[in-house]
């Protein structure tokens, strides 16, 4: 968070409650950390109380695996996504060479996952 001034710190929570330096809107910003990913967004008020409200129902939904919590997605199916986007924007050499990547990239990501698996079930 760079230009912003704190407005408040939710006690017992670590949510942060903000205005941006230089903008137009009056809304009050929050921001938290959960989980080592960092969250930031509007509360759409610029009352006070109604915006600790807000950032603390923001919280319990990304926690709980709300709406709001980012979506883990396949990287198979990120490439697959990918290559459909390209295809026919990229010259056929660039095209086959991203083809020929993505398959040692699949490869690596698969058995990086599993590995990621195996040890997570170690105590």
């Amino acid at each position: 968070m760079s230009d912003y001034e704190v407005i408040k710190k939710i006690p017992g929570w670590q949510i942060t409650l903000y205005k941006r330096k230089g903008d137009l809107s009056p809304n009050i910003y929050f921001y938290f950390r959960l989980n080592k990913k960092s969250y930031r967004g509007t509360t759409g008020t610029s009352n006070l109380e109604e915006s600790e409200k807000i950032s603390i129902r923001k919280y319990f939904e990304i926690k709980e695996g709300g709406a709001d919590a980012p979506k883990s997605i396949k990287f198979e199916v990120m490439v697959e996504r990918f290559l459909a986007y390209k295809q026919g924007r990229v010259g056929a050499k660039t095209w086959k060479e991203y083809n020929r990547q993505s398959k040692y990239l699949i490869e690596f990501f698969k058995k990086l996952q599993n590995w990621l698996n195996i040890n997570a079930r170690r105590p």
